[in-house]
C-alpha cells in the first residue's frame, strides 16, 4: 500500500477491506445480508486488499486512486483522495443500491471505480444519504436542464416543488493553495468551485424549481468571497449553494432565507462552522 511508503506513522491497525468492510457496516446498522450485498458491488482487486485504522482521525480507510500531480512544483499530492473512509464508501452504496433503478445503479458503480472518477463519484451520494424514504429522487434526470444535459438529482416534488441539485467535488482550490513554489499564505479564488454550475441550469421560479448545487471542498472558504462569488452567478438559475460532506451538516448559501429553511429540512442538514472562515 502507499500509506505504507507516504505516511506509515498515521496507520494504527490492519484489516482485511471485506472484513472491515462487513465490521463498519454492522457499525452503521446494515444486517448481514445488506452487508454482503453492497460488498458484491466492490470490485476483487479491491475487496481482496487491506483497509488500515487512521490514528489521527480514528476512521478506517482503505486505498483506492493515484496521487495528484502538481505543476508547478511538478510534485505529488497524497491525501484523502487516495484514503477515504472506508464508512463513507459503505453509506453510499446503500443508498445507491435502495434507491437507484438497475440500469443507473449499473452506470454509477462503473464509474465510481474508475480509479480516476472514485473521489468524485463518492460524493454524489452525500447530499440524499439521510433523505427521507418516501421522498421521491431521480438520478442523472433529463429534460429539466439546459439542451441535453442531465442533473445530478431531482428530488421531490415536496408540496408541489421539486429540488434540481447538481453535485460537485472540487480538488483544484487544494491543489492551487499546495502548488506553491515559495509558499507564504495560500492565494484562493472562490470563483473556481462555481465553475460549470450555471451553465447546467434555465431560468425558473423557485417556488416551482429550487436549482443549486452542493459542492465537496477540500479546504475552507473565506465567507466574504464565497458570498461575493454566489452573486456573480444567475439568481434566476441557481438559487443555493451548499457546502457539505458526508456528515449530517452542512454549509447553506440560499437567495432566500426560506428556501435554506426548506433544504436543512428536506435534507435533515444541521448548521455548520467547518467549511467557512472570515478572513481577520
Amino acid at each position: 500500500m502507499m500509506i505504507d511508503k507516504y505516511a506509515p506513522k498515521v496507520i494504527g491497525d490492519k484489516n482485511l477491506f471485506a472484513d472491515q468492510f462487513k465490521s463498519e457496516a454492522k457499525e452503521l446498522g446494515l444486517s448481514d445480508t445488506d452487508a454482503a450485498n453492497i460488498l458484491s458491488f466492490v470490485p476483487t482487486k479491491l475487496s481482496n486488499s487491506q483497509a488500515f485504522l487512521d490514528k489521527i482521525t480514528g476512521l478506517w480507510r482503505y486505498e483506492y486512486g493515484m496521487p495528484s500531480k502538481l505543476h508547478k512544483t511538478k510534485s505529488e499530492l497524497h491525501g484523502t483522495h487516495i484514503w477515504p473512509p472506508l464508512a463513507t464508501l459503505i453509506q453510499g452504496l446503500n443508498f445507491a443500491h435502495a434507491r437507484l433503478p438497475a440500469i443507473k445503479l449499473k452506470a454509477y458503480l462503473e464509474r465510481l471505480f474508475l480509479e480516476g472518477k472514485h473521489q468524485d463519484s463518492l460524493v454524489e451520494m452525500f447530499p440524499l444519504e439521510r433523505l427521507a424514504t418516501n421522498v421521491p429522487v431521480d438520478f442523472e434526470a433529463a429534460g429539466l436542464g439546459q439542451g441535453n444535459k442531465t442533473i445530478d438529482w431531482v428530488i421531490g416534488p415536496i408540496d408541489n416543488r421539486l429540488i434540481l441539485m447538481d453535485v460537485k467535488c472540487r480538488f483544484f482550490d487544494l491543489y492551487d493553495a499546495m502548488d506553491q513554489e515559495n509558499f507564504t499564505e495560500p492565494q484562493h479564488n472562490c470563483d473556481l468551485i462555481f465553475t460549470s454550475i450555471e451553465n447546467k441550469f434555465n431560468s425558473s421560479d423557485p417556488d416551482r424549481l429550487l436549482q443549486g448545487v452542493w459542492i465537496a471542498t477540500q479546504i475552507a472558504q473565506e465567507i466574504g468571497q464565497l458570498n461575493a462569488a454566489f452573486n456573480k452567478l444567475d439568481a434566476s438559475k441557481v438559487h443555493f449553494c451548499i457546502l457539505g460532506d458526508h456528515r449530517a451538516d452542512g454549509f447553506v448559501l440560499a437567495r432566500r432565507p426560506e428556501d435554506e429553511e426548506f433544504l436543512r429540512s428536506v435534507l435533515s442538514l444541521g448548521p455548520s462552522d467547518r467549511f467557512t472562515f472570515k478572513a481577520a
